[in-house]
């Protein structure tokens, strides 16, 4: 028993009154001594004068080793200096205190951390005598009040690291418990809806009544697994792609509680893969239209990829037969096939990028032989070695075919232009036999007619006259004919000049001369100035002599005639015509207007000999152009014609063809 501990016994009360105080104190000093809090009191110096025994449970000390000594002497320097101006400030205002925590060093050298309540002493005159208090241990409670700050500073850098990675990675998180309440969104969440803790997802985010279709939360709710889906929106006219992945939150006995849904934008993605899937169709649709096929060789793994139109070409099907060198082999010619397997390994030699080679093929789904040409080109690595090949196969088959056809064509006009050269030389047999044979005989009548009028002219009645007068006549008629022949001859195979001429001031000397012949006509001509043309200037000038003579000609019935020669557009061309307000003709009959000997009217109403017209066909021809008429009886005709309009004759532009294609490869 310590010397604080004291017993009641009944002789030592001296009176019952006496004895009942000493028996009251005796109960509460049992009850401080036992209590798991430490009784101290103190004077004015701040020295102990009375320490309950469980000093000795919360520092280590006796009773006895505490009084005298100041509760500064158990405490580290610094904590003694800090609660020594605290105390002090308590003895100049003497006041209850609550809760006042100091840390105090036990005798074993380990803290305690204690908590100080306590109330000041004062004596019969009201003068500060000290201070009675008590102290708890609160050690194990700081260290579970530090151990929970530190989690919570802990949990909160975790959540600022997660938040922060979450904001990082640009993509929207929510959390969503067991009846889809939100529980937490992160910052692109909140500012795509709001601030929504409390409601349901499908509300806030699908703006619906119950859960989405194929909501993958649900999913995970049901099975525990993660789940992913993709959705699309429409906003503003746009189409926007999201990835949602949803995956299960557990607690400690992993049951589920809450799901976490990760929303990922993939419209950029989608738009890619859009694009690709749009370029791939489009490059099929090329290799189709073009017949020409890809593929390539990976000589690392020994992988060989056909692209549809090579399976196309080949007459493969691409589910049926795998992309092999075999494969190809087998469809190519037999008579090919060493052409084909030489080229291909003398370019894996060391010197070679690649190889372009031409070949048939034996279609395996038709039997057909088609004509390809191939074309590749080798990757090497640093050492040489040949890593990868790239090629293409090219069905020419059509393009075979049209260099027969352009052979056979060749041969063919190669024929014609020998018959055309024999034609030729029959018409200028003919030119030559027109000129002598024909024109010999009608000088030789027209001299006999001469010598007739000179010999006996008086003695011959007016009856044989007028029969001279018809002769002479005729023969002049014939010989007019005979040159129209000529010259439509000479003028469908005469050598061309080609230099700018100006039709303007060459129709003004045609109708000068027109106006000399018969100056007693009324006729006004109205010529566009300026009008130019490249071409022939003789053909040309024979061209507007016989347009605007035919309207003098055929307007020489009106009182007030009028001719015109102009240019304007046709069907995007530049056309010149040549008009007057003279008979006109029947537009049934405007077939007829060019071909040889074809007249519309009566030769005893117009002279001339239905030739004039077919020539001035002939001449346009031969610059590239054509000629049409428009006309209506009573009403006057008009004559069009273009220059350097039509592509050259069949004949000219398949030789064309034929030099500027290229020779058969292989």
């Amino acid at each position: 028993m310590t010397s604080n501990q004291h017993t009641v016994d009944a002789s030592s009360a001296h009176t019952p009154a006496q004895w009942k105080r000493t028996q009251s104190e005796q109960h509460f000093r049992d009850l401080i001594e036992h209590t798991s809090d430490w009784i101290w009191e103190v004077d004015e110096r701040i020295r102990y004068t009375y320490a309950s025994p469980k000093i000795y449970d919360l520092l280590g000390y006796t009773v006895d080793e505490v009084i005298g000594k100041s509760p500064f002497d158990f405490m580290p320097l610094e904590e003694a200096v800090r609660m020594r101006a605290g105390v002090e400030e308590l003895i100049r205002n003497p006041q209850p205190f609550q809760a006042l925590q100091n840390v105090n060093l036990h005798k074993d050298g380990s803290l305690r951390t204690l908590e100080s309540s306590g109330v000041p002493m004062l004596d019969a005159e009201g003068r500060f005598v000290g201070f009675r208090g008590i102290d708890r241990d609160i050690t194990e409670r700081k260290k579970v009040e530090q151990a929970l700050q530190e989690a919570l500073a802990r949990s909160a850098q975790e959540k600022a690291r997660s938040e922060a990675i979450i904001a990082a990675i640009g993509e929207g998180l929510v959390i969503v418990d067991r009846d889809y309440k939100i529980l937490y969104q992160n910052q692109i969440l909140r500012d795509l809806a709001g601030d929504a803790l409390g409601g349901h997802c499908y509300a806030v985010y699908g703006s619906r009544e119950n859960l989405c279709e194929n909501c993958p939360v649900a999913a995970t709710f049901a099975d525990g697994e993660i789940h992913t889906t993709e959705r699309s929106a429409s906003t503003q006219g746009e189409t926007v792609y999201r990835e949602i992945t949803a995956s299960p939150l557990r607690d400690e006995s992993g049951a589920i509680i809450a799901g976490i849904e990760l929303v990922r934008d993939i419209t950029e993605r989608k738009l890619a893969e859009h694009a690709l899937k749009e370029s791939e169709r489009q490059m099929k649709e090329v290799q189709r239209i073009a017949q020409l096929g890809s593929w390539q060789f990976d000589y690392q793994t020994h992988s060989l990829a056909w692209s549809d139109e090579t399976y196309r070409i080949l007459g493969l099907v691409p589910q049926q037969v795998p992309a092999s060198y075999q494969a190809f082999l087998a469809v190519v010619h037999p008579d090919d096939r060493e052409q084909v397997t030489r080229r291909y390994r003398q370019s894996l030699q060391a010197d070679s990028c690649g190889y372009e080679t031409e070949h048939r093929i034996v279609r395996t789904v038709d039997g057909k032989v088609r004509h390809v040409h191939q074309k590749c080109e080798h990757l090497k690595d640093e050492s040489g070695r040949v890593v990868r090949s790239y090629g293409m196969v090219h069905d020419i088959t059509p393009h075979k075919d049209a260099e027969k056809r352009i052979r056979s064509l060749n041969d063919t006009l190669s024929e014609r232009a020998a018959e055309l050269e024999r034609a030729n030389k029959d018409l200028e047999a003919f030119s030559y036999t027109v000129s002598h044979d024909l024109r010999g005989p009608l000088t030789n009548i027209n001299s006999y007619c001469q010598a007739i009028v000179e010999l006996a002219g008086d003695r011959l009645d007016s009856q044989c006259k007028g029969f001279l007068t018809n002769v002479f006549e005729e023969i002049s008629s014939m010989d007019g004919l005979i040159t129209s022949l000529l010259n439509l001859s000479r003028f469908s195979h005469v050598k061309l000049s080609n230099r700018r001429v100006d039709l303007s001031e060459m129709a003004k000397m045609v109708a000068a001369e027109l106006r000399v012949r018969e100056p007693a006509r009324r006729v006004r001509f109205d010529i566009e100035e300026g009008i130019s043309a490249l071409g022939d200037e003789k053909l040309l000038r024979m061209v507007l002599m016989n347009l605007l003579g035919n309207a003098w000609k055929f307007s020489a019935h009106r009182d007030a005639a009028v001719i015109r020669f102009g240019k304007t557009r046709r069907r995007g061309r530049q056309t010149y015509y040549v008009g007057d307000n003279g008979i006109g003709f029947e537009m049934s009959d405007s077939d007829k207007i060019f071909a040889v000997f074809q007249r519309l009217h009566r030769s005893d109403e117009f002279d001339g000999y239905g030739i004039g017209l077919t020539t001035v066909q002939r001449i346009v021809e031969r610059h590239h152009g054509r000629i049409w008429a428009e006309g209506e009886p009573g009403k006057g005709a008009t004559f069009f014609f273009t220059l350097h309009e039509k592509v050259p004759t069949v004949a000219t532009e398949t030789l064309a063809c034929a030099e500027a294609a290229p020779p058969a490869a292989g």
